[in-house]
């Protein structure tokens, strides 16, 4: 089957959402949606244009339901968490929240991290190649992952790598959809579990690990257990599942295209660079994030007003046609030098250098391990809004030793 088959044969939203973002592209880039209460910003110039205007704001936590409710208590602690990341703060906050931890997002640090990455992909693939049978890519590899290597770099141990795929779902669940009044209380039992956390292994920290770089600055003041708390949980919802995704993502990709994979197997670093960008466009991770209007405005044409909540779709944006011609090819020589699956302007991913270390990491594992996997079974695809997940990708490592026929 084509490329152009599989897109259209798959039916379901939550396969591939991107043509369904099309149908709104053509007709109204920016249009108000009454069922979301919101505007929706589809189209790849005006999502551009929205993530870099004056006027529209990360701080949108404080339109949450479930703060005004008389049972808010809950809601408050956890705003008064999230309030201090600095993915939905504005200047003055924002650059100086995010200078705190971007040295540990620098070349010199992914590269001295690289070797951890790729020995612990190796070790997960050792341990589900022993196992034997079916491999879940998102239980068993791409989440346990994500999360040591997440661990790794606080400089916590590995028992805590093993709560933070609990806790990331958990902030991810509550923040997907700002109208939630139901998830507040686990949101806050999960932020106090991890303060816990904070506080018995801090003076364990080891030395250039984050939690200790954060408490024993060069200069400035060190970090309080409650700004570690916001860092942490900030790391988690930002950090874990979207890269996890991005690796369960490429692990699809690559299944459905043999001929992708072949040529991916030995390849150079720069070509397994380009593979990953596409793929960062291709199958966005992170779909949308919001944005609140602080002042009247125009955008697409449209007259935004004061206080409306914005949502910014960037994997719309990415499959927008005008600029990616034929987008839902996937195209290893594409230039995808602009794409917006890490966001754009001053709140572009801090993160965005170890994604792409990871993701390049475990792929080169993978191949060089297991480079004929195949599918055993349609992937099973999460509901959630604002990310792009996959609740399991069964995979068969061999499966021509196996006598199995893929899916």
């Amino acid at each position: 089957m084509t490329e152009q088959g599989r897109t259209a044969a798959r039916k379901s939203y939550w396969d591939y959402p991107y043509p369904h973002y099309r149908e709104i592209q053509r007709d109204t880039p920016v249009h108000y949606d009454e069922h979301l209460s919101a505007w929706l910003v589809t189209s790849y110039s005006a999502v551009v244009d929205a993530l870099h205007h004056p006027h529209l704001s990360s701080a949108w936590l404080d339109h949450r339901a479930d703060l005004h409710g008389k049972d808010a208590a809950n809601a408050r602690y956890v705003r008064s968490v999230f309030s201090r990341w600095f993915v939905l703060v504005d200047a003055p906050e924002h650059p100086q929240l995010r200078k705190s931890v971007i040295h540990a997002f620098t070349r010199r640090a992914i590269a001295d991290l690289t070797p951890f990455v790729e020995r612990r992909a190796a070790e997960l693939l050792a341990a589900a190649i022993a196992a034997g049978g079916p491999v879940d890519v998102m239980a068993d590899l791409a989440t346990p992952l994500s999360a040591s290597v997440i661990a790794h770099l606080l400089g916590m141990g590995q028992d805590v790598a093993a709560e933070l795929p609990r806790w990331g779902a958990v902030f991810a669940k509550y923040l997907a959809n700002a109208a939630r009044t139901d998830a507040a209380n686990e949101t806050a039992a999960a932020v106090r579990e991890i303060s816990a956390v904070v506080r018995d292994q801090l003076p364990d920290a080891p030395a250039g690990s984050l939690v200790y770089e954060l408490t024993n600055p060069v200069s400035g003041e060190p970090a309080s257990v409650d700004d570690l708390v916001s860092t942490i949980s900030l790391l988690l919802y930002a950090g874990l599942e979207s890269t996890s995704n991005l690796i369960g993502l490429g692990v699809l990709a690559l299944a459905e295209r043999p001929g992708l994979r072949a040529e991916l197997a030995g390849a150079s670093a720069e070509t397994m660079a380009a593979a990953i960008e596409e793929l960062l466009r291709y199958d966005t991770s992170v779909l949308q994030v919001p944005r609140v209007a602080t002042a009247d405005m125009t955008l697409g044409g449209q007259r935004i007003h004061r206080g409306d909540l914005v949502v910014v779709m960037l994997g719309a944006a990415n499959h927008d046609e005008r600029r990616f011609p034929d987008p839902d090819t996937f195209d290893l020589r594409r230039d995808v030098s602009r794409h917006v699956a890490f966001g754009y302007g001053v709140h572009f991913c801090v993160g965005a250098p170890l994604a792409r270390a990871e993701a390049a990491a475990f792929f080169t594992v993978l191949l060089r391990t297991a480079p004929e996997f195949a599918l055993t079974a349609q992937p099973r695809w999460s509901s959630r809004h604002s990310v792009r997940s996959l609740d399991a990708l069964p995979v068969l490592l061999f499966p021509a030793h196996q006598g199995v026929v893929a899916q």
